[in-house]
């Protein structure tokens, strides 16, 4: 019996972007510029190329998509940019709504075609919470005078909390609960320091909204 296969096409952008008329607009435009999305016909024609069996359809248009995937086996995500910025909605119906044993995929605008495993979307979304944070809050600290030192306090602070959480850790599970209190020491450096940051620069949680490109970068290199 053939697989059936379905196309899941959405393009969340506008045909094209006028003159910036807020800061808003303006991160909105660049944004736009940079990923270059392919539009319906370009990414119609490539579905076809890679999959001649499969069945396009576009989740901007059709209503019901949602029962469509339902009947699927493999699932094809079709990206207009290179990693699917502002497709995450999309890709939340897809999972809640596709069969256990569905496939999903992705094929982007730059022809690159690859498996989607939440496994490692799990594992490279907590690589990016670390690197987010030396990156992003490090720097901010080093530039204000007032918080100089406030990652050597932190660290000398957290110093009898390590001892307290190694010797329990270890007494209770050995290696594996060394390691657990390990985790949980560098999570709490990561939280406060991140904490410390967003404080400075006075970043309130409707703020996080304009990093959801940079969480794309999950996906495999492009």
């Amino acid at each position: 019996m053939d697989r059936r296969i379905k196309g899941i096409f959405h393009n969340p952008w506008k045909s094209e972007y006028q003159p910036p008329s807020s800061l808003t607009e303006l991160y909105s435009r660049a944004l736009w510029l940079k990923s270059n999305p392919r539009n319906q016909a370009y990414m119609e024609e490539l579905f076809a190329q890679h999959y001649p069996d499969g069945l396009f359809i576009n989740a901007d248009e059709e209503d019901d998509w949602p029962n469509q995937v339902t009947e699927a086996d493999i699932i094809v995500l079709l990206y207009p940019d290179a990693i699917g910025i502002k497709f995450l909605p999309t890709e939340s119906v897809v999972k809640k709504t596709k069969n256990t044993w569905a496939t999903v995929r992705v094929l982007n605008g730059r022809r690159r075609d690859f498996l989607l495993i939440s496994r490692d979307v799990r594992q490279l979304r907590l690589r990016l919470a670390v690197l987010l944070n030396v990156f992003l809050s490090s720097p901010v600290l080093r530039a204000f005078d007032e918080c100089k030192y406030f990652s050597m306090k932190l660290h000398f602070a957290l110093i009898p909390v390590m001892w307290v959480s190694l010797y329990v850790g270890i007494r209770a599970a050995g290696l594996i609960g060394a390691i657990t209190a390990v985790v949980i020491i560098q999570t709490l450096d990561v939280m406060i320091t991140t904490w410390k940051a967003a404080t400075i620069l006075q970043i309130k949680l409707r703020d996080l909204k304009y990093l959801a490109p940079v969480n794309r970068i999950k996906l495999p290199p492009l």
